[in-house]
């Protein structure tokens, strides 16, 4: 190789090398300006998962369409799962079955694209419910655990090195765990896939949202000091504000589960500071109205569900994510003893996005038990009695399958309002026993004083 090649080889991937740091940084829009423009395939192809990041699929494709014909094997294979993700994320069944079957072929003998090929067929299977498949794949993706070393002179295929793609799949796996009712399982896959993911920001950040909502719903508080930590160390950027928010979200709830209301609170106003979208605000103020009316301070409870629903009239709900969405389902818990009308608006509105744009979210076991807790409630505000103890019971039986005490016992609550305080009662108090300085116990107090 002559010293003019090795001198343009060099002058190509530069911004190129520039550009892989701010991706793995979470920098996307930096990463997109240094790769804006260029007629380098690497840097095509980097531009393109940046996009994908950002969810805009359509531009990611477009940009693809900007490759030459004349490219290495390698980049093939990873312009194929490039599609086969933008695809998942259009909903083009047909179209992310080619790609990822065009993946497949051309990532042979080279392991992080074959594991990537793996786990973008895994996606798209996982979108139409084809479970078992799903995780057949997640499976192969993880038996990949060798990674060869690049040939001298190969172009640089910009994939993610192996670590990261195998801390995907446990991510991936852990879902498809969840979905399945075990979600003790997905906690142990996303504690294997944390410290596989610290060397990509936008990834890491991902999987400790998901290890924080089921360390939320499992009530494992031993992990939320480590965890709240991790979430304070890593950079806020606007391509992983969400993931953030989320995370502080549920580590905030964990710590108003165990009595420390003072930091829940503080960590749900730091969130809501941090949060760009109304969206995200609505979220993080509905969990603050949440814990304002677990302690007993309904004045605030009234003022930020007035916020809270001028919020939810500015947002433009078809645009946003299944987890976004879900703040409907809070808005419509927190709603129903007060306004139940207004409550079943909410409810009905998360129902038809399900309905039209995620019909796999609403198969998840917790979303199902959660959804008829808040049909519950509804129906109790109405005076609808025997609807509301059915539907209560179903919550808590569901709830109860998947080891969901604190919900199992929101339900149990519930019915011992309803009347069944003899049949309930107990598992109540030995639940608020376990968390004695807890919004629950003091809700558990409550409750049976009345009784």
């Amino acid at each position: 190789m002559n010293i003019d090649t090795v001198m343009q080889q060099m002058l190509e991937e530069w911004p190129c090398d520039l550009a892989l740091q701010a991706f793995r940084k979470a920098e996307i829009d930096e990463c997109i300006r240094f790769t804006d423009g260029s007629n380098v395939p690497q840097a095509t192809l980097l531009h393109a998962r940046a996009l994908l990041r950002l969810k805009r699929p359509e531009e990611a494709l477009r940009v693809l369409a900007r490759l030459p014909h004349m490219i290495s094997r390698v980049q093939q294979a990873e312009e194929a799962v490039i599609q086969a993700i933008a695809y998942t994320q259009l909903g083009d069944v047909q179209q992310a079955s080619n790609s990822a079957g065009d993946a497949n072929i051309y990532a042979v003998s080279f392991e992080p694209l074959e594991a990537e090929a793996e786990i973008a067929c895994s996606r798209f299977r996982f979108n139409i419910g084809d479970f078992e498949s799903a995780y057949h794949r997640v499976h192969q993706a993880l038996a990949i655990k060798k990674e060869t070393r690049r040939l001298p002179g190969e172009p640089k295929a910009y994939t993610m090195p192996l670590t990261l793609i195998r801390g995907q799949a446990y991510d991936l796996g852990g879902m498809l765990e969840a979905y399945g009712g075990d979600y003790h399982a997905q906690f142990d896959a996303l504690k294997k896939a944390i410290p596989l993911t610290r060397q990509d920001l936008y990834e890491e950040m991902r999987v400790l949202e998901h290890l924080a909502s089921v360390t939320c719903d499992l009530d494992v508080a031993e992990e939320v000091p480590a965890l709240l930590k991790l979430a304070h160390a890593l950079k806020w950027t606007t391509a992983t504000s969400h993931e953030h928010v989320f995370t502080v979200e549920s580590l905030g709830w964990c710590m108003a589960l165990h009595g420390d209301f003072a930091s829940a609170e503080r960590e749900f106003q730091d969130a809501f500071m941090f949060s760009r979208d109304p969206e995200m605000r609505l979220s993080t103020l509905l969990y603050r109205a949440q814990l304002a009316r677990e302690t007993d301070r309904e004045s605030s409870v009234c003022d930020l569900l007035s916020y809270a629903e001028d919020l939810a009239s500015h947002v433009c709900w078809e645009h946003v994510g299944e987890e976004e969405q879900s703040a409907l389902l809070l808005l419509a818990e927190e709603l129903a003893p007060s306004s139940p009308t207004h409550a079943q608006a909410a409810l009905e509105q998360y129902r038809h996005l399900n309905e039209t744009q995620h019909p796999i979210h609403a198969i998840e076991p917790k979303m199902k038990a959660w959804e008829t807790y808040v049909d519950g409630l509804i129906a109790r505000a109405n005076g609808h009695h025997d609807r509301a103890c059915a539907l209560q019971m179903s919550a808590l039986d569901a709830w109860r399958q998947i080891d969901f005490d604190w919900h199992t016992t929101l339900a149990a609550l519930e019915l011992c309002e309803l009347g069944l305080t003899e049949q309930f009662a107990p598992y109540v108090k030995n639940e608020a026993m376990k968390r004695p300085n807890s919004w629950l116990a003091l809700r558990a107090h409550r409750v049976l004083e009345a009784a």
